[in-house]
């Protein structure tokens, strides 16, 4: 991929880009963004589940649309890249303070690009199946959604806890977003290490251990092999009987 000057990622061999721009952006503050947010959609997702909600975003309606956007989505399947936003602009995907690299600011919107990834988040396990978020169908009868329920070949265990793992295609793609943007930006390996839940924790704590302590060490290593802070990447662990990694 490269950058075009005017923001958008253009496919050259690598990642195909489809651009699908969306209403719902800001003004970044002056000298552009600081650093990447990674977030997780949510939900069980499926066959053109990311291409839809990149077409959801398009457009927004005050008062009945969810005020949520991002720059940048990267689907469970497939070498496509969604983006919504040119890297020129900020999207609605934190909305609050924050503080990157010692520094504080008052809408980390204005300062970052939000980069999301196709994943149901952690699973719950329920009479031997496994449901994403919000789980029940009927919570106080304990009956489980069956719309929540994914594939038990998705599931991987980690830190204790049932995840939707994430597919090689989303490493590989999120591999070359990296290197594209350090490249574009003259970023080290700290700009790529924030998630939503170190703004919005606890009610947001996307996308979660899997994949930033997992995968993001490992992919940044492979970016950024002597340059920047120390990326630890934790041993992996024994495999349950019913769960898949992604390497």
């Amino acid at each position: 991929m490269i950058v075009t000057p005017d923001g958008w990622l253009v496919s050259d061999g690598g990642a195909t880009v489809v651009r699908l721009p969306t209403v719902r952006t800001t003004p970044l503050a002056q000298g552009g963004p600081r650093a990447l947010v990674w977030h997780a959609t949510g939900g069980v997702g499926g066959p053109r589940f990311a291409e839809g909600l990149a077409r959801r975003i398009q457009s927004y309606r005050r008062g009945i649309d969810r005020a949520a956007s991002w720059a940048i989505l990267l689907p469970r399947a497939g070498r496509t890249l969604y983006q919504s936003a040119p890297l020129t602009v900020g999207t609605w995907h934190v909305g609050r303070p924050g503080v990157i690299e010692g520094v504080t600011y008052p809408h980390i919107n204005k300062v970052s690009i939000g980069v999301e990834l196709e994943n149901a988040g952690p699973l719950a396990r329920i009479g031997g199946a496994y449901f994403a978020h919000p789980y029940w169908l009927d919570a106080k009868k304990r009956v489980p959604d069956p719309r929540c329920r994914v594939p038990v070949e998705r599931v991987v265990t980690y830190s204790g806890r049932a995840h939707d793992a994430f597919t090689q295609d989303q490493v590989t793609i999120a591999r070359e977003l990296v290197s594209v943007l350090a490249a574009h930006f003259s970023w080290g390996a700290a700009q790529f290490l924030l998630s939503h839940g170190d703004f919005a924790s606890p009610a947001k704590t996307d996308p979660g251990p899997l994949w930033m302590k997992r995968h993001l060490p490992r992919l940044l290593s492979d970016i950024f092999t002597g340059d920047g802070p120390t990326i630890v990447t934790e041993p992996p662990e024994p495999e349950s009987s019913a769960a898949r990694r992604v390497s």
